[in-house]
């Protein structure tokens, strides 16, 4: 797909009403399975499962303020990926291609790029 159209399609995600799209009882669905997911990973042992991991090159963009996956989450990633690149965009939160569609896209092109 060429770099422009990759661009305007992701700028279009900007037009979405975020508040009209996830009103206030989706948001406090989406913090509670959260708090259940995270509760879970603490309790779960990973060692065994180490083979288990996605080896297939993956970049990973973590923002700064995402509700859902805090920062500090991000030093599990080796967990379930061999061969991962973290990547910390700071000032903006979960809505990635929303929040900030320029970083966004040239993160996606550096990486199908190669």
């Amino acid at each position: 797909m060429p770099r422009e159209v990759l661009l305007h399609r992701i700028r279009d995600v900007r037009a979405i009403d975020l508040p009209e799209l996830l009103d206030q009882t989706q948001h406090r669905a989406a913090l509670r399975d959260r708090n259940r997911i995270s509760a879970h990973a603490n309790s779960t042992s990973l060692g065994s499962a180490r083979q288990d991991r996605t080896s297939v090159p993956t970049t990973v963009l973590w923002p700064e303020h995402d509700p859902l996956f805090p920062r500090d989450w991000s030093d599990r990633l080796a967990d379930f990926f061999s061969d991962v690149t973290l990547r910390l965009i700071d000032g903006v939160g979960h809505f990635a291609p929303v929040e900030y569609p320029d970083r966004f896209a040239a993160a996606i092109i550096e990486a199908v790029s190669g």
